[in-house]
């Protein structure tokens, strides 16, 4: 989970962007190889969108 928030993070820096967004969760999670490669670990996934969402403020 710390690397897919890292990655939420880098990419939202990367666009001069102070909030992460759905997309970069999109990104970050598409490019990262425990999640990519393991569907069926979908919980894992939604805990971790759920822990990038309360830190935008959004829950």
């Amino acid at each position: 989970m710390n690397i897919l928030a890292h990655k939420c993070l880098m990419l939202a820096y990367g666009e001069g962007r102070q909030r992460v967004n759905w997309q970069h969760m999109r990104y970050a999670a598409a490019d990262t190889d425990a999640i990519a490669n393991s569907w069926h670990q979908l919980p894992l996934l939604g805990a971790a969108l759920l822990w990038l969402g309360a830190l935008r403020g959004r829950l």
